[in-house]
């Protein structure tokens, strides 16, 4: 038994060796990755070595380098043929990712094989330039088309007054870059302009690698004298007489604007042999094609087909910047299309108000009551006043005023905005009220009297609210305009824009913003209401169509303006023009649909005599009336007397007595007619109208005309 023991022992525990070594090869990466880098062999690929090893090393990845050896070229074996013995050895030893940088090889004769590697589920990365041809798994290396970009706006950042520029060693996404921004702004005549010197008649294919490079440059600089030379290539930097080429040209005052950061274009740009330069990282280029292998290879991310990295720009900060010119965003000449807009109104208002006055013994006009027209056009006038302190221009210095002004200037924007709006529709709901108000008592056989002082008490308090909340957000914590930067700095870091603006010191602001706004829209639903109710009374005593129309307009208006201003909030000179022809459609909206219809009547009737004026309104009150009985009737069911027939726009007959006077009353009752001969037509419209001078009926409409 002891021996038994000693033997199974020993062999269980190789059993369990064996059986653990089984598990760990069978588990997935147990065994350590392999990644394989094939990469050029100039000095801007030694970061780019040191890069692919310091991540590897992080990953615990096992990476091998591979700069190809060109020495032993000859007897018909090329550069393309050795990276591609280079691919094949590494393909048949066992890769599980692979990266090929820009060796100088074909990227033809590599693309069967990459394409072989990706088929079997290796992901193969190009690196610094997208050179192969073939299905790869991703692009790691610089966005040209914004390293292009980064260098147009560095150029102007030199040279912001502009000028010409000629493009050296074309790259072509970098080229594309460079001018959409560096012409972009070419169609604004308050910006710098650039143009780009294209010489046909100067061979730019010349022999000789950086050498040709640097007689291209000396031909254009003698010919065109341009104001930067845009070097797309580390390539014609490497010159060895770069120095002296820029000496030479030293009195011309070019700017010279070159690609990546190796240190001797470093050393160039310190003794001033270059004015900036845009360089690429090619630390990154190793070390992002290790991360993007590894995310693919075991993570089993997906990737996207181009993996750019960062890019750092060299310049020197002259010891004066160049002068700094500060768009304030003035509304300059802007401001008096506000004042223009405002006289429109106020013409239009002195002149409704003038011709109310001169009419105001005319039956259409009285019919309307003048007083509350008056109002409304008032109304509007203050509403307009608006545009007044909306188009202040503080000439760049707010704190040239005292600290009342700049609160009153703009406080005094919602007063006149909230008064006048209250003042507008409180005076057409109070003046649509009453009519409706005397048409209904006299549809229910009810003499009616409504005075003028019976309805401000509605219109009284509302301004009051108004008034109350416009004094607390005055003392407690008002709008005081300010000047302030705009976000965005030129290429120097400095702020080169701003704009003037009402701010509260608090948020309470915004609380009192949404009380008034509560209130006014009150006032606004009260007023189309009462409009509502007398959409079936005639225009000569109420102008329920034309308000609908009136509202109708402003929400168009609104519906469309009010996303328009928050839009261009942040753009002062668009904000204050679409908030001036806004307040200005509003105001135009109101006095013109109010007054015209009137004017319209005025001179109609002025054509009739006193009779049939008398005659005509009289018939359109009676109009008014049959169809307000015959909508209450429809309303709780009952059958209209009145409703249901033909109601006759004929003047009403005259009275028995056939005086004739202008100053004429309807009566407010009602009377059931037992004769049997009585005319036809009153019959049917069981109505009497009289004509006379007695104040028997004139309640009704002399409280309305007065």
């Amino acid at each position: 038994e002891k021996f038994v023991a000693g033997i199974l022992q020993p062999t269980m525990h190789i059993l369990h060796l064996v059986l653990f070594a089984v598990l760990l090869l069978l588990t997935p990466g147990s065994q350590a990755l392999r990644f394989a880098a094939l990469s050029g062999s100039s000095d801007f690929f030694l970061p780019v070595e040191q890069g692919w090893k310091d991540n590897c090393k992080f990953l615990g990845v096992d990476c091998t380098y591979i700069i190809p050896d060109f020495s032993n070229l000859g007897n018909g074996t090329t550069s393309a043929d050795v990276c591609e013995e280079i691919l094949l050895q590494l393909r048949q030893e066992g890769i599980d990712g692979l990266a090929i940088g820009n060796t100088g090889c074909d990227g033809t004769r590599m693309a069967p094989i990459v394409e072989e590697l990706e088929n079997e589920g290796i992901p193969v990365v190009l690196f610094d330039r997208d050179f192969v041809p073939a299905n790869r798994t991703a692009y790691v290396g610089t966005d040209n088309k914004m390293m292009g970009r980064t260098m147009a706006r560095l150029l102007k950042q030199l040279r912001p007054e502009g000028g010409t520029f000629v493009i050296v060693g074309s790259v072509d996404d970098r080229d594309e870059g460079f001018v959409e921004e560096v012409t972009r702004d070419n169609d604004r005549d308050d910006r710098a302009q650039w143009n780009q010197i294209d010489d046909p008649t100067i061979v730019s294919d010349l022999p000789g690698g950086s050498s040709r490079y640097a007689d291209l440059m000396d031909q254009y600089a003698e010919k065109h004298n341009p104001t930067a030379f845009i070097i797309m290539r580390q390539t014609p930097m490497r010159f060895a007489n770069w120095t002296q080429l820029v000496d030479t040209h030293r009195h011309r005052g070019i700017t010279y604007i070159g690609t990546d950061g190796s240190d001797y274009q470093l050393s160039y740009l310190h003794r001033k042999y270059v004015d900036g330069l845009i360089g690429q990282l090619p630390y990154e280029f190793g070390s992002v094609s290790v991360q993007t292998l590894y995310d693919v290879a075991v993570d089993k991310k997906e990737v996207g087909n181009t993996v750019a990295t960062n890019l750092v720009a060299y310049n020197l900060i002259p010891l004066e910047l160049p002068d700094l010119a500060v768009d304030q965003n003035l509304l300059h000449g802007l401001k008096y299309l506000g004042w223009i807009c405002f006289g429109l109104i106020a013409l239009t208002v002195i002149g409704c108000i003038m011709w109310t006055y001169v009419n105001r013994d005319g039956i259409v006009v009285r019919a309307s009551q003048p007083a509350f027209l008056v109002m409304t056009a008032l109304g509007v006038l203050i509403m307009g006043s608006t545009l007044i302190p909306l188009s202040f221009d503080d000439n760049g210095n707010p704190f040239a005023m005292s600290d009342s002004k700049r609160i009153g200037i703009c406080m005094s924007v919602p007063w006149l905005s909230f008064t006048g709006f209250t003042i507008t529709f409180s005076a057409l709901f109070s003046k649509t009220w009453r009519i409706n108000t005397l048409v209904n008592m006299s549809s229910h056989f009810v003499r009616a009297k409504v005075e003028t002082r019976d309805v401000i008490g509605p219109f009284l308090a509302l301004i009051t609210c108004n008034w109350i909340v416009l004094l607390c957000w005055t003392f407690i914590d008002p709008l005081k305009y300010d000047r302030e930067f705009l976000p965005g700095t030129d290429f120097w870091n400095r702020e080169f824009a701003s704009a003037g603006s009402c701010k509260s010191e608090n948020l309470s602001s915004i609380a009192f913003l949404i009380l008034l706004g509560f209130l006014n829209v009150l006032v606004l639903g009260i007023a189309c209401f009462q409009a509502f109710k007398a959409r079936n009374i005639q225009t000569e005593f109420s102008e329920a169509t034309y308000i609908g129309l009136a509202m109708f307009t402003l929400a168009q208006a609104f519906l469309s303006g009010i996303p328009i201003v928050v839009v261009v909030r942040e753009i002062p000179v668009a904000y204050y023009l679409v908030l001036t022809f806004l307040i200005f459609l509003l105001c135009m909206a109101i006095i013109l649909f109010i007054f015209l219809p009137k004017v319209s009547l005025q001179k109609k009737y002025k054509k009739m005599t006193p009779r049939d004026q008398q005659n005509m309104m009289a018939s359109k009150l009676k109009k008014s009336m049959d169809f307000n009985k015959a909508e209450q009737a429809s309303s709780t069911n009952l059958p209209s007397r009145e409703g249901s027939k033909h109601i006759s726009d004929k003047p009403v007959s005259e009275n028995r007595s056939g005086a004739s006077q202008s100053n004429f009353s309807v009566s407010g009752y009602f009377e059931k007619k037992e004769d049997k001969k009585e005319d036809k037509e009153l019959t049917k419209a069981k109505m009497q109208i009289e004509m006379s001078e007695s104040s028997t009926g004139q309640d009704l409409v002399q409280s309305s005309t007065d």
